[in-house]
């Protein structure tokens, strides 16, 4: 995984530059490239010049893409769920998927992270206020899903 993000040009200069050692919240105030702020509304937006800034537009975009192009659009943290609605979507292609059985019920923990203080917490909140409201539009719409799918 390094080696394939170490490969690409911006992610090289960000891991070759004096900036791979400062805080979050440093690279957010500074706008350095490696602190992109609300990708994910930016990727389902689309390729529209609003798209690039992650505005209530793009997000408006990024929704209504959502709901033309993508039929499912699961959750990591509830995986059994995401595979529960995927196999009533799309049977001919999730038929011999166990549920029950592909979820993740091992969860990582990194005993030497960094306490994540409320004040750094709530400057990544505000940079990505986008994000958060599409993830939250994303888990509605699944869990949606689910209800209508009987599950």
């Amino acid at each position: 995984l390094y080696y394939h993000f170490s490969s690409r040009p911006h992610i090289k200069a960000m891991l070759d530059s004096a900036h791979k050692n400062e805080s979050i919240v440093e690279c957010l105030q500074q706008g350095h490239e490696g602190c992109q702020v609300n990708l994910m509304t930016k990727y389902f937006c689309g390729h529209e010049l609003f798209c690039k800034e992650g505005s209530e537009r793009a997000l408006e975009q990024a929704k209504l893409n959502i709901e033309r192009h993508f039929g499912v659009i699961g959750l990591v943290e509830d995986l059994t769920m995401t595979y529960r609605v995927l196999k009533k979507w799309y049977p001919k292609y999730f038929m011999r998927l166990n549920p029950e059985v592909n979820s993740l019920e091992q969860k990582n923990k990194n005993e030497n992270a960094l306490h994540v203080t409320n004040d750094t917490r709530h400057v990544i909140e505000e940079a990505n206020r986008a994000d958060i409201f599409l993830y939250q539009y994303a888990q509605k719409r699944l869990y949606n899903q689910a209800l209508e799918c009987g599950i």
